[in-house]
């Protein structure tokens, strides 16, 4: 099984007595309702290595689909890559507080809602977040921002 830690740090992490669990560990049962944060700024590397870790492991981890105001490029489907919304049925999701977090990047809105959260999770997957550092929020600041 490919690991996406370096091996060094991997077997680091494994010889470890810490209560915090390996990725092959989640691999194999991903805790229920775990909710995974990967942020970086754009071109960091997270969309490498998420492909990676859905290919290696499809069972075990899902990605939630966010929303977002900006129209669908060539070869985008709503409901695959986004939820595409008008900026008005985002600002009412928002209001209403259907997001975990929010933000605008670039003029567009981009957000996490709980029922895409929820969707992964019902499926008995770790559900992991692709957050940019520029337009992700601080936890408990969701509805702060915009």
């Amino acid at each position: 099984m490919a690991s996406l830690l370096p091996r060094r740090l991997l077997r680091a992490t494994i010889r470890t007595r810490s209560s915090i669990p390996t990725l092959r560990h989640l691999a194999t049962v991903p805790p229920p309702n775990l909710l995974i944060v990967l942020s970086g700024p754009s071109g960091s590397g997270k969309s490498t290595l998420l492909t990676r870790l859905f290919r290696t492991h499809p069972e075990a981890f899902g990605f939630s689909i966010s929303h977002t105001t900006r129209g669908p490029r060539p070869g985008e489907t709503d409901g695959k890559e986004y939820h595409f919304t008008t900026p008005s049925a985002f600002e009412e999701l928002a209001k209403d507080g259907a997001f975990i977090e929010y933000a605008t990047f670039a003029g567009k809105r981009y957000g996490t809602s709980y029922d895409a959260v929820r969707e992964v999770l019902e499926r008995v997957r770790a559900c992991v977040l692709d957050i940019d550092m520029e337009v992700g929020a601080t936890p408990g600041d969701a509805r702060g921002r915009g």
